[in-house]
């Protein structure tokens, strides 16, 4: 009997690294190009641990990436990491083979299953290699963390709207897909890790966007028009920093901010609070239905809603204290100069 197939590779030199001339990629012009054409699971799983070991540099005929390029690059790739929805394709349903199971079985997967392991990799590279650099060793209560590093990332508008899009909040079923609240599971705690980190970045970046003092950085590198772009970025994304701290029941972070907090953020945290609803579960009523009222909110439990009317009342309290301290000053003033005329009478 003829047998076609051909000859059996011997392993053992194949396994001789001796042998071998092995090259690292040149820069990320070339990763790019090699990742651009890469289709199997294995080969991208490889191109990204390969990646934070990338160099910079190009030739005079190359286009040029910084490290701010390859942080944008994961952050696209990291979507869905945690949510295949994010992943699926209308009317996919297509079948791939993904190996055998440990009885030999072959396993087929959809195909947003095998993106999601791609996605899985990217966000672990982005966690180790970006978000850790904004998570210091030691919690600072005082200060904020790593200021500089922030600061550099709200300059750099197309960063940090990035990362702004990455940490959406999606409203039709209330969560943050890229980094959800959830119960760990045997398959999620491998990530447990990645999630922290990613969670400590983000409640750094939002400490830093409302407590960075941008007249702090004048004389330094942020000044001119880069002093601008800074502001710029955190006056247009406070609304959302509030949507993921009421999400993440970490609205304490800016609770000493309540007295500045401008109208646009008191409008959010409205928006939010006006969100609850009243349920024949929990709340003497004949149906569930929405609030009607800051004060029914409130009652729902919306702790944007309370937080919306301790600034309420704070700012009522501090004008009301002003025009007292005013009509004090001009009564005293009245009487120094009365006494002043009685005196040189």
């Amino acid at each position: 009997m003829n047998d076609d197939r051909p000859s059996k590779l011997n392993v053992e030199t194949l396994a001789d690294l001796s042998q071998r001339n092995i090259t690292a990629r040149r820069n990320f012009n070339e990763w790019l190009k090699i990742w651009q054409k890469a289709t199997h699971l294995g080969d991208m799983l490889g191109l990204l641990h390969e990646l934070k070991n990338v160099d910079f540099d190009s030739s005079g005929n190359e286009s040029e990436y910084t490290e701010d390029d390859r942080t944008i690059f994961l952050l696209r790739v990291a979507e869905g990491w945690a949510d295949t929805e994010l992943l699926e394709i209308r009317g996919d349903i297509r079948q791939k083979y993904a190996g055998n199971d440990k009885y030999g079985n072959i396993r087929y997967v959809a195909n947003a299953d095998i993106l999601q392991k791609v996605a899985q990799k990217a966000f672990t590279v982005l966690c180790q290699e970006f978000f850790k650099l904004g998570v210091p060793d030691e919690e600072s209560h005082d200060n904020l963390p790593n200021p500089r590093f922030f600061g550099r990332i709200i300059r750099n508008t197309n960063l940090f709207l990035a990362i702004n899009h990455f940490f959406r909040l999606t409203f039709d079923r209330y969560k943050i897909p890229n980094l959800p609240k959830r119960r760990l599971t045997s398959e999620t705690l491998q990530l447990k890790h990645s999630e922290s980190i990613a969670r400590s970045f983000l409640m750094n970046l939002i400490d830093n966007i409302w407590g960075l003092e941008t007249g702090h950085y004048e004389g330094g590198s942020f000044g001119g028009d880069n002093l601008v772009t800074i502001r710029s970025n955190i006056v247009t994304s406070k609304p959302w920093t509030i949507e993921v701290l009421n999400y993440f029941d970490e609205l304490k972070r800016i609770h000493h901010y309540g007295e500045d907090l401008g109208q646009p953020n008191l409008d959010k945290l409205r928006t939010i609070a006006m969100r609850s609803t009243l349920t024949t579960f929990h709340h003497p009523i004949r149906k569930d239905r929405p609030v009607e009222s800051l004060e029914e909110a409130i009652y729902a439990g919306s702790a944007a809603g309370l937080f919306l009317l301790e600034c309420e009342i704070r700012a009522k309290t501090a004008k009301k204290l002003e025009a007292i301290r005013k009509v004090r000053e001009l009564a005293e003033r009245a009487k120094a100069r009365l006494d002043s005329l009685t005196k040189g009478s």
